[in-house]
């Protein structure tokens, strides 16, 4: 899953919301088995790559895996340059699926 987000003021550039943007990859996990479900996080990392200043960025959240209720993904943040500003993984547990995703 990939979006765009605009952000104001040069945010783009802090690490607090680098690491929200990350932090979304349930998210993306979601339109990847296109199912709703409520779970938390077992780990995550965020690795700052570029300050670049950027009003919009890209988002690129990638399922890597789902097995035994665990999904694994990583997630890429882009300047509007092309510029990479972070990376992230995470891994979490599926605690409850709630149903179809309200699309």
């Amino acid at each position: 899953m990939r979006y765009w987000g605009r952000l104001s003021d040069g945010l783009a550039t802090s690490a607090p919301l680098l690491t929200a943007l990350a932090d979304l990859l349930p998210s993306g996990m979601r339109v990847g088995i296109n199912r709703a479900f409520r779970g938390s996080s077992l780990d995550n990392s965020i690795r700052i790559a570029s300050d670049a200043v950027s009003e919009w960025v890209l988002i690129d959240l990638q399922t890597r895996a789902f097995h035994n209720s665990i999904g694994h993904g990583t997630a890429s943040v882009f300047a509007q340059s092309g510029e990479l500003l972070a990376t992230g993984a995470q891994c979490f547990a599926v605690t409850r699926l709630t149903g179809p995703l309200d699309r």
